[in-house]
């Protein structure tokens, strides 16, 4: 009986009999009481032929509402070129489902269900309008979770890499604010069957201590951003609107070209014929005073002393004219962006 103490009888089974004892007393009360489980048969209507998952839970004809609540815990990767930036969030859907029925024996206020029911339930068909690239979270496991709660309401929570499209705006750079949107939507219904809205308690909650090494986290809030779609015919319509509108302007470029090589041969024509005469006038005015016998006519200042003239009138009205210069240009700057200091 190695291993023992001396003055303990050591009996078969006994440490395992007092683990198991241990595991017991260290299991909360909840965990007593709701002992069985129950199947994806347990919560649907007992005639199958009337849940159908592809159409929301309407009530009453009004249209199945679904809240919205997001958690960003990290922004990074703000590339300005390509005008993308990344974020993690935490993203939780909830709506009710009137035609569940729920189990005899659920006794607590939710229950957690398997991921696999989502194949036999409905669930919106939201997406995010100017995401590039969504990955969902697997490690340690698939981050995504179900509650299905006593009023029938259904909680989906899922962690998410975004990669979202964001129009900035340089004009006014360095002094310029960005404004990049999270936008949802869904991807069949319309707001006669399906209504999005914000969690009424926390509809949007951004980490306190994201630091961005370039920008800074002004504010944050929600909105509703509801759009009509135009129907593909009208989209074709301005399809063709726009390609006959390219080639006019395509024939308005050809003629352009053929009214330019026109005037450049007129003014070419010109010059040249200016400068012919320019060299007659000269030649017969020289020749003149050669025979009248006229003193030729007396040099000017060489064009090395020209050159140096005008550098020293440059120089003299730059010690002037680039102070003053520099001096308006920070009162207009100053003054135009005073709004943003």
């Amino acid at each position: 009986m190695a291993g023992c103490p001396r003055l303990v009888r050591c009996l078969p089974g006994a440490t395992t009999t007092l683990t198991l004892a241990l595991l017991a007393l260290l299991l909360p009360p909840a965990a007593h009481g709701e002992t069985k489980g129950f199947t994806i048969d347990d919560i649907m209507p007992l005639d199958k032929s009337n849940y159908d998952k592809m159409r929301p839970p309407k009530k009453e004809g009004k249209a199945t509402v679904v809240f919205f609540h997001v958690t960003v815990m990290g922004i990074d990767s703000i590339n300005e070129n390509s005008m993308t930036y990344a974020a993690d969030i935490f993203f939780a859907q909830t709506w009710k489902d009137h035609r569940l029925r729920l189990p005899e024996n659920m006794t607590t206020e939710y229950r957690l269900l398997d991921l696999d029911w989502l194949k036999h339930l409905w669930r919106p068909d939201s997406f995010f309008k100017n995401a590039k690239q969504v990955t969902f979270q697997t490690m340690t496991i698939p981050n995504h979770y179900v509650w299905l709660f006593q009023d029938s309401k259904i909680l989906y929570m899922v962690k998410l890499t975004l990669k979202l499209s964001c129009a900035m705006n340089f004009a006014i750079y360095p002094h310029d604010t960005q404004e990049c949107k999270l936008q949802m939507e869904s991807l069949s219904h319309t707001t006669e069957e399906l209504v999005f809205e914000w969690d009424t308690d926390v509809p949007l909650a951004v980490d306190e201590s994201i630091e961005l090494p370039q920008q800074d986290i002004i504010m944050n809030y929600t909105s509703d951003c509801t759009q009509v779609y135009s129907t593909v015919g009208i989209l074709l319509d301005q399809a063709r609107n726009r390609a006959s509108t390219s080639d006019a302007g395509s024939d308005i470029t050809t003629d352009t070209l053929h009214s330019t090589s026109e005037i450049a041969g007129l003014l070419t024509a010109c010059v040249l014929h200016q400068d012919h005469r320019y060299f007659h006038v000269l030649l017969h005015s020289e020749s003149r005073r050669f025979l009248l016998g006229e003193p030729p006519k007396p040099a000017g200042p060489s064009p090395a002393q020209i050159r140096r003239g005008r550098a020293l009138m440059v120089d003299r009205v730059s010690r002037y004219l680039f102070p003053l210069s520099f001096a308006l240009l920070n009162a207009v700057y100053w003054f135009s962006f005073r709004q943003y200091l």
